[in-house]
């Protein structure tokens, strides 16, 4: 038992440290991180360049394929 002495009181130590940080930052961070960003306002008002345009219109595409072929969303 006289090693226990070494380590803090875990009942102890946890309304200490409850009110200043969540129980599980990554967790909520996650689940907060993408309703917290604000849409990227774009730089120019006129078409974006080809290449941008491509890479735009291919994820797109991934995110479409992606959608159907999970379940759909009621």
């Amino acid at each position: 038992m006289l090693e226990y002495h070494h380590y803090p009181n875990p009942r102890k130590k946890t309304p200490t440290s409850t009110p200043s940080t969540p129980s599980h930052p990554s967790r909520t961070r996650f689940h907060t991180n993408p309703i917290s960003i604000p849409p990227k306002p774009q730089p120019s008002p006129q078409a974006p360049a080809p290449a941008v345009r491509r890479a735009q219109e291919k994820r797109k595409h991934r995110l479409g394929a992606l959608k159907s072929r999970c379940a759909p969303r009621g």
